[in-house]
Formats: structure tokens, C-alpha cells, sequence
């Protein structure tokens, strides 16, 4: 085993055979400083301070690894290379022995009754603190998984939850812009005592259908949304509720000009109160992602 003195840094080779759990110092053969070495059990990474570790199985220098990158071993027993001995090695139990002096009664004669012993053995501990440590990776790693993947799901429902009111609120707009067009043509014929059928042009109302397959699309991405985020879908499927109703009263207009302008200012009111809702029951993540989506989208800026 090749290994650096804690002093000089100079490499030193090792018997790594020759090597005890008590420990032993050594000198270097550079600086002659003296330095301890001993093997150690992966339980004691949890208070080690100081001084270099090596993996027992191959030699290779540690780090802050629980994996040796030499030989692969998860939670490798290892080689503690430092100055000093460590301190809680240096402290031993006492031993204490009990005499009496002797007695004119004769020894009462006792029976001992063999019991089987329950201490744990080096290697089953060892077996014991590698499954605890491997059943709390695991347990963190599928904490890991989770989260990312709860991460991910808030992250691409607040995607299609700002395209969605974008496509909502341009196609109101339009909405709103085509009635007006149909509202003074209607006027201006009946003040000129001509009939008049309302209708909008084929390509507006191949645009109004296109943008409303849109939001169609990103609504049915937005089926089941996460638990944070409840209250505001709840306040998008009110304010879609408005959307779809007036774009469905500017493809198909009614038959009464007061009818069709009276209708058309109250869902543009409905749709504006419904929008200030939406907004106060915004979560936070939804607010960032409104936010991002006003600079990127020019229709947006007064949403």
C-alpha cells in the first residue's frame, strides 16, 4: 500500500498486512518523524476529524468518498494514517478485581446454567451498520426521485397554465376587435334601412377556431394539476368558461344588434373581473411564470 507521511508528504510503501486494529506508530524514512497508522471499521468515518484514509482492500486513498474508486466497495473499511493516535483510543477502561479474604464457612457450591451468548460479532456488526447505511441511501435517493419528479410536474403545469392564458387573452382581443367590426357594419346598414346578417369573414373565424384548438390543447395538459396549484385552475376554468362563450357569440352573433352589443360588454366585464381573480389566487411559481410570460408575449403586458 502506498501511502504520503502526514508531515512531509513523502510517499511511503506499507505492509498493509502488517497493520492491527490497535495501531502502531511508525517513522518515516524521509523526515524521520514518527506518525500512527491503524485499521478501522467504516462505523468510525462518522467521527473521524483528521488524518488520510485508505480502502483495506486496495490501497487507494479515500477522500470524503464512501465509495472506493479503486476497487468499487460501498462503505470500505479503511487505514487511518495521522500524527497522533487518536484520542478515543487513548482512553481505556479501567479493570477492576475483587478479592476477599478467606472465610472459616465452607464455599456454598453453585450451578451455572449455560445461556447463549448474544454479543454481535465484528463481522455481523459490519453486516449490520452497511445495510442501515444502504437503507438510508436508498430511502434518500427515493426522496430524491420524488421531489424531482414533483419538481418537474409543477414546472411544466406553469408552462402550459401562462401559454393557455395567452392563448385566452389574445383571443379574446380578437374577439372583442371582430365584434366591434360587426357591430358598426350592422349599425350603419340599419341606419341606411338595409337587412343585414351578421357574420364575421372566413379567415377571422378560422383564426378565432385555431387559437381555440390551442387552448384546448394546453388545457388538456393541465388535467391534473398539482395539489399547490388547485385553487388556481380552479380560477382558469372560470375565467376559460367566459373565453369560450364569447368567442362561440362572435362566430355566431345574434339576431338583435342590442342583443349582440349588450352581450358583448358584459362578457368583456366578466372576462376583465375574472382575469383580476385568476391573478390574486396566483401561487407564487404561477406569479414568476406570469411575470416571464409579460415580457416574452406583447399581448400579455396588460393581462
Amino acid at each position: 500500500m502506498t501511502c504520503s507521511c502526514p508531515k512531509c508528504a513523502a510517499e511511503i510503501e506499507m505492509n498493509a498486512a502488517g497493520i492491527s486494529e490497535e495501531g502502531s506508530y511508525t517513522p518515516c524514512p524521509e523526515c524521520k518523524s514518527r506518525f500512527w497508522i491503524g485499521k478501522e471499521s467504516f462505523a468510525r468515518r462518522a467521527l473521524q476529524k483528521e488524518g488520510k484514509l485508505y480502502c483495506d482492500a486496495c490501497g487507494k486513498e479515500l477522500g470524503c468518498l464512501t465509495v472506493c474508486t479503486g476497487c468499487g466497495v460501498v462503505f470500505p473499511d479503511y487505514y487511518l494514517l495521522q500524527m497522533s493516535k487518536p484520542q478515543r483510543r487513548q482512553i481505556e477502561k479501567a479493570k477492576f478485581s475483587w478479592s476477599f479474604g478467606p472465610s472459616s464457612k465452607p464455599a456454598k457450591q453453585t450451578y451455572s446454567i449455560p445461556q447463549k451468548s448474544t454479543s454481535v460479532t465484528p463481522l455481523s456488526r459490519k453486516f449490520l451498520v452497511r445495510a442501515a447505511c444502504l437503507v438510508v441511501f436508498a430511502a434518500l435517493s427515493a426522496l430524491g426521485v420524488y421531489l424531482y419528479q414533483q419538481n418537474k410536474m409543477e414546472s411544466e403545469y406553469a408552462l402550459n397554465y401562462v401559454r393557455a392564458l395567452y392563448g385566452m387573452k389574445s383571443g379574446t382581443d380578437f374577439c372583442l376587435k371582430t365584434c366591434v367590426t360587426v357591430s358598426a357594419d350592422w349599425k350603419a346598414k340599419a341606419d341606411a334601412g338595409q337587412r343585414f346578417v351578421p357574420h364575421i369573414a372566413a379567415d377571422d373565424e378560422s383564426h378565432l377556431n385555431e387559437v381555440k384548438d390551442q387552448v384546448d390543447k394546453m388545457r388538456q395538459k393541465m388535467e391534473k394539476p398539482p395539489q399547490k396549484f388547485r385553487k388556481a385552475d380552479e380560477a382558469f376554468a372560470k375565467l376559460y368558461s367566459v373565453y369560450v362563450r364569447l368567442n362561440a357569440l362572435t362566430v355566431t352573433p345574434p339576431s338583435s344588434l342590442p342583443n349582440f352589443t349588450d352581450s358583448v360588454t358584459k362578457l368583456d366585464s366578466e372576462f376583465k373581473t375574472s382575469a383580476q381573480e385568476l391573478k390574486a389566487a396566483l401561487p407564487a411559481e404561477l406569479s414568476k411564470a406570469l411575470e416571464k410570460a409579460r415580457t416574452k408575449y406583447s399581448g400579455m403586458k396588460d393581462f
